[in-house]
């Protein structure tokens, strides 16, 4: 099971889709886990697909999800 948690926290790396004769199909923004669970997914279906990873941005405060309340009168 997927801790829900732990993959929302977790940093979102850039990925490229390609084929297996190495032709950009798109440009994606998936977790570590995610990329994983997808080219697990093609694996298993025989799908000559792969996501491979590009870089990471590094989260910074400015960057992180604020939550913001409403002021209390």
């Amino acid at each position: 099971m997927i801790n829900v948690i732990e993959n929302s926290n977790a940093c979102v790396c850039n990925y490229d889709l390609v084929s297996s004769n190495g032709t950009l199909i798109e440009k994606a923004k998936l977790t570590k886990w995610e990329a994983y669970m997808k080219n697990y997914a093609f694996g298993l279906n025989h799908v000559d697909k792969r996501y491979e990873f590009v870089s990471c941005v590094v989260d910074t405060p400015e960057s992180s999800v604020k939550l913001i309340l409403p002021d209390l009168v």
